[in-house]
């Protein structure tokens, strides 16, 4: 294929055939358990869901040996790797709170296999593992649970320094403080990288539709910079700039095939309330309608940005959008604050 045209290269008289059957090996000479997998390595739950689990033996040589009774166990998420150690505790100051094991239940702590209930009780999201021990051998699988709505996290439940769980692409980029006496979460604004200065966190299933998303933001300013942030649904951002002080709806950043703009000069240290929905129509159209307002004002009745799309995103996970501008080296950029969170089913 060149620039212009789509070349087809091959003998005209050519048919098609099955390949060659090669004879089968002499059968392979088994060893001893060397590893431990558990089937299926990772996987998202709704509260209320079940989840087989099966674990397998393998040798030295990665041949399966096959069904293995191990003892199961649920535990906590274990932290990100690659990340910097944190910095030592003041003096007098607890110690950091280490992640709760998994909120479920097994239907058996011993066997070749087991099933995994997630209960509806709180926490309505977490993170957590299921860990299969035979012997010397460990194996584990990492689990998400992600809430059903309407899901309205409390952040005074968050222990500082963590994230919300069930939240994906927050760890290292996202973390608890207490401002004023209460919890809220803040986009970190020490790491330059673009792939940790600007991140969405994903709430919810990626299949989720006809949803609202409502979220308070409060940026800061830095020199002469001021962040970006946002709500996200559908696969479409509600976004404050603040290079240009505008106010964005758009599909895809990289390439804009929706993008609807106007000026709006916010200010840095004032906390705006974003909400942003999404109504499906006929076929593959639908709406994406959003509104921002300042969260001491009542909420306006009309919609400060709408589209009508006519090739839609039918489906995509709510979230959080932050871009902490202005990082130098050993000096903190913008930060962004963010505060009940709460994403909500259409009404019908």
């Amino acid at each position: 294929m060149t620039s212009e045209d789509l070349y087809c290269i091959g003998k005209p008289d050519w048919k098609p055939s099955a390949p060659e059957v090669k004879p089968e090996s002499k059968a392979v000479t088994l060893g001893e358990a060397a590893h431990l997998q558990i089937v299926p390595a990772d996987f998202v739950l709704n509260p209320e869901a079940k989840q087989s689990l099966a674990a397998f033996a393998y040798d030295a040589n990665g041949n399966k040996i096959g069904p293995v009774e191990v003892e199961w166990s649920l535990a906590g998420v274990r932290p990100p790797e690659g990340l910097p150690p944190a910095p030592p505790a003041a003096p007098g100051t607890p110690a950091p709170t280490p992640p709760p094991p998994l909120n479920g239940k097994l239907s058996n702590e011993k066997g070749i296999d087991t099933v995994l209930e997630i209960s509806k009780s709180p926490p309505p999201a977490q993170f957590g593992r299921v860990v299969a021990k035979a012997g010397k051998l460990t194996a584990e699988t990492r689990v998400r649970v992600s809430p059903i709505l309407p899901y309205a996290p409390n952040f005074a439940n968050i222990p500082e320094k963590r994230t919300p769980g069930g939240w994906i692409n927050c760890q290292g980029k996202f973390e608890m403080v207490t401002v004023d006496g209460k919890k809220i979460l803040k986009k970190l604004a020490v790491n330059p990288s673009p792939l940790v200065a600007r991140a969405n966190a994903f709430i919810t299933m990626p299949d989720l539709t006809e949803y609202t998303i409502q979220a308070d933001m409060m940026g800061t300013k830095v020199r002469d910079d001021l962040p970006d942030m946002g709500v996200v649904a559908n696969r479409y951002s509600f976004m404050l700039t603040g290079k240009t002080k505008s106010l964005r709806l758009i599909s895809w950043d990289a390439l804009p095939r929706v993008d609807k703009t106007i000026s709006y000069p916010w200010e840095p240290n004032v906390w705006y309330t974003f909400k942003l929905s999404f109504e499906k129509a006929t076929g593959t159209e639908g709406t994406i309608r959003g509104k921002i307002w300042p969260r001491d004002k009542p909420e306006p009745a009309e919609w400060t940005l709408e589209f009508k799309d006519p090739v839609a995103n039918l489906e995509g996970s709510a979230g959080i959008y932050g871009y902490a501008a202005g990082i130098l080296e050993n000096q903190p950029g913008t930060e962004i604050f963010y505060d009940n969170v709460k994403v909500l089913p259409n009404k019908k």
